[in-house]
């Protein structure tokens, strides 16, 4: 009878416990060193989710669609890009590297903005990336995928 109790009790425990999902897997910044020292405004902060990020809520959030579902990518752009495209990816065996396939979303610029991608970040052969300039044309990019 008490191993009954103290099973069950664990059992509570740990699916409440697991139940409590991370909010934020990651968090990664970008910062063009030049645009800071020419005084441009132009940084982006990548957030990832396994939930629904708060900025969904918010109605002047983008909100795009990837590949994929079940996972969050925030992306919070503070000052200006430009040329930020959301492209697909896909393996080729014949070169032995990711070749882009085609451009899922695009934006001249983006201003003070936020941009959540509804997708999934693989573990294995990435299948999306986001890429990005600064003012000063710095290319950013970030390939979607666990690390």
């Amino acid at each position: 009878m008490k191993k009954t109790i103290v099973a069950l009790l664990l059992i509570a425990i740990l699916t409440v416990g697991c139940s409590q999902a991370i909010p934020s897997q990651a968090t990664y910044t970008f910062e063009s060193k030049e645009d800071i020292q020419n005084q441009i405004k132009s940084k982006v902060v990548i957030n990832t989710y396994y939930q629904e990020p708060t900025s969904l809520k918010d109605s002047k959030t983008i909100i795009l669609n990837g590949l994929m579902e079940g996972e969050f990518i925030e992306v919070v752009v503070d000052g200006e890009i430009k040329d930020f495209k959301h492209v697909e990816l896909t393996w080729d065996d014949k070169q032995n590297t990711l070749v882009e396939t085609r451009i899922i979303n695009e934006f001249d610029t983006l201003t003070d903005k936020t941009i959540v991608i509804k997708t999934y970040m693989p573990e294995g052969i990435p299948s999306e990336k986001i890429v990005w300039k600064t003012k000063s044309e710095q290319t950013y990019e970030f390939i979607i995928a666990q690390e």
